[in-house]
């Protein structure tokens, strides 16, 4: 219950001109089981072209508190019903901090598509989101309609620690240099994915979940979570409200490593077993929001095929219920219909959509699956121009399907034979890929003057302003994960610690772009 004693009645939100006061009515809601709390009165409406807003042409808003201390549901509702273009929510930057104002957008489209719009009656429902913890946030409300002027409310929203759970730590800022195009950061963590800002402070994370999940992408809605200790893939709202599903192939058993947009669903790195054939990290699947697997990729299956085909015998590459793959990322091509995928142990592949058939191999040609299968495997090579990528993380590829990014995290094979190859070091690595000339050039290598070590996990991927958010997870000296955000001549611009240690408190982070975010 939100007020359980006369001493704790603050208000917990109003207006912030307004000239009524909230009542606060304590009620069991859905979600967070918190109360429905509206904000009355007192808005300041803002005309077209400076002319005063017309004479009881308003809305108010009223909040409701969601499952997590960061997110509120609001129920807009206008004086007037008329047609609604698009709903805007700005969350004002604490005085003094670094992060953009959080700005988000629902477009007309995503509130038709989500029932969130009832024209006839001039309501909207929409979740507020990237609220501070335990603060008077202040929330800025603003309204288009498709034939007149825009409103604008402005009101405080104060987040009480009354959800039944407690918040994750945020980063330890060390450094960070005035005019830092990035300022918010989305980190995936085995307690949940986080969103924190350049500040350090946490702005949004997932509920903790019966289940250890790992893997994620987002969505319109919120974020899509697997699962490493089963088959369960979750959908967590802006809310922080929570829907379960299972994947429907029974043989994808957990979820590992790395969910990423892919073709039509979701691309998911998952656990597979076939009856007695264990397959612990090489198989690829595509799956629906909720799910529903619809293609799957076997590298066993691709690989054996391939070498057996030209007279060589897989045997010692290709092992069942070995990880010789250790699938760790992988994405999709939409510039010629393909994926690609990050196997630690041997090198980068790119396969066909369709057919699944390998189109280029990128890694070091002193390991075995170059080495031992000069018929099959060695045609498929590209030329590397530069440095092989060693144990690498974190796949991603550029729009125009030329630049191929990589956390290049240096660690030698665990499983297959250790040629010796390992670095000592880590640091990012830029491919530019010519599949006409076969060559893969690294044409951007930053190495942080070979000071980091982190074997494991770790992620490099750019900002929309064309720097390097890098995530060194596990340093090989114990320290805690370290993120950077680095330019292309290697100045660093900010740096940070996170809580916690290696993999599960940093697995990966990119840059999540909730100070113009458009939900659509």
């Amino acid at each position: 219950m939100l007020l359980d004693h006369p001493a704790r009645r603050s208000f917990w939100a109003r207006p912030l001109l307004g000239v009524a006061l909230l009542a606060i009515l304590a009620a069991c809601g859905g979600g967070g089981g918190g109360a429905d709390l509206a904000g009355g009165g007192g808005s300041t409406g803002v005309g077209g072209g400076g002319d005063p807003t017309p004479v009881g042409r308003d809305f108010d808003v009223q909040f409701e508190r969601g499952p997590i201390p960061y997110a509120v549901r609001a129920t807009l509702a206008l004086t007037e019903p008329e047609p609604i273009e698009r709903v805007t929510f700005t969350v004002q930057t604490k005085p003094g901090n670094a992060a953009a104002d959080v700005r988000v957008t629902y477009a007309r489209s995503f509130l038709d598509r989500t029932g969130a719009l009832d024209e006839v009656n001039g309501e909207v429902v929409f979740t507020v989101f990237g609220l501070y913890h335990e603060y008077d946030n202040q929330v800025l409300v603003d309204v288009e309609f498709a034939t007149s002027a825009p409103l604008s409310n402005t009101y405080v929203v104060n987040t009480l620690n009354d959800p039944p759970q407690d918040p994750p730590d945020g980063i330890d800022v060390q450094s960070l240099q005035a005019g830092l195009d990035v300022s918010y950061m989305f980190m995936q963590r085995f307690t949940g994915p986080t969103i924190v800002d350049i500040d350090g402070e946490v702005r949004w994370f997932a509920p903790t979940l019966a289940d250890i999940v790992f893997p994620r992408a987002c969505t319109p809605e919120g974020i899509v979570l697997g699962a490493l200790n089963s088959n369960a893939i979750y959908n967590v709202d802006w809310l922080g409200s929570v829907t379960r599903n299972v994947m429907s192939d029974p043989r994808c058993t957990t979820s590992h490593h790395n969910i990423e947009p892919g073709k039509t669903g979701f691309l998911n790195t998952v656990a597979f077993v076939d009856g007695a054939i264990d397959r612990p990290e090489s198989v690829l699947a595509e799956m629906t929001q909720t799910g529903t697997i619809t293609k799957l990729w076997d590298f066993d299956q691709i690989f054996s095929a391939r070498i057996s085909g030209f007279g060589e015998d897989p045997s010692t590459f290709v092992q069942n219920g070995v990880d010789w793959f250790h699938m760790n990322s992988a994405v999709y091509d939409a510039t010629d219909d393909s994926v690609i995928a990050s196997s630690r142990e041997n090198f980068v592949v790119k396969a066909d959509y369709e057919t699944g058939a390998i189109r280029w191999i990128l890694g070091n040609p002193g390991k075995l699956w170059y080495t031992a299968y000069p018929l099959s495997l060695q045609p498929l090579a590209l030329t590397v121009i530069g440095d092989a990528p060693i144990g690498q993380h974190s796949l991603s590829i550029s729009a125009d399907g030329e630049l191929l990014t990589c956390f290049n995290n240096g660690l030698g094979n665990t499983n297959l034979p250790d040629v010796g190859d390992s670095q000592g070091y880590s640091k990012v690595s830029v491919y530019r890929i010519d599949e006409t000339l076969r060559t893969a050039t690294e044409v951007l290598s930053l190495d942080f003057a070979e000071a980091f070590y982190s074997p494991i996990c770790s992620s490099a991927y750019r900002t929309a302003g064309g720097n390097m958010l890098v995530t060194f997870s596990a340093p090989d000296d114990n320290s805690p994960p370290r993120l950077f955000v680095v330019n292309d001549a290697g100045e660093v611009l900010f740096e940070a610690f996170a809580a916690g240690d290696g993999c599960a408190a940093a697995y990966a982070t990119q840059e999540f772009e909730l100070s113009g975010l458009l939900i659509d």
